[in-house]
């Protein structure tokens, strides 16, 4: 399973708009490849979520494969984050 996509889907949701699917062309390009921030990194506030599943949320879009998490550390925050008292 692609972490980053799961990531991108997950900020679409909770964002409740399309992260990607709205820019131009020319621009999503320039983003993926470096030259352009992608949304999430210039409006980290558009995921409503608590403060555990947001972190994970943002490190399963890092830029930098190595630091996002495995999918099972994403299914056990995603569980923790959903149970009651979660923050």
């Amino acid at each position: 399973m692609d972490v980053w996509a799961l990531g991108v889907l997950a900020y679409e949701l909770l964002a409740e708009r399309g992260a990607l699917s709205k820019m131009p062309v020319h621009v999503y390009w320039d983003a993926l490849l470096g030259h352009a921030p992608l949304p999430w990194e210039v409006d980290c506030g558009a995921v409503k979520v608590g403060k555990r599943f947001g972190r994970v949320i943002r490190r399963m879009l890092s830029r930098v494969p190595a630091t996002r998490p495995c999918m099972a550390e994403v299914l056990f925050e995603w569980r923790a984050a959903t149970s009651l008292g979660a923050e």
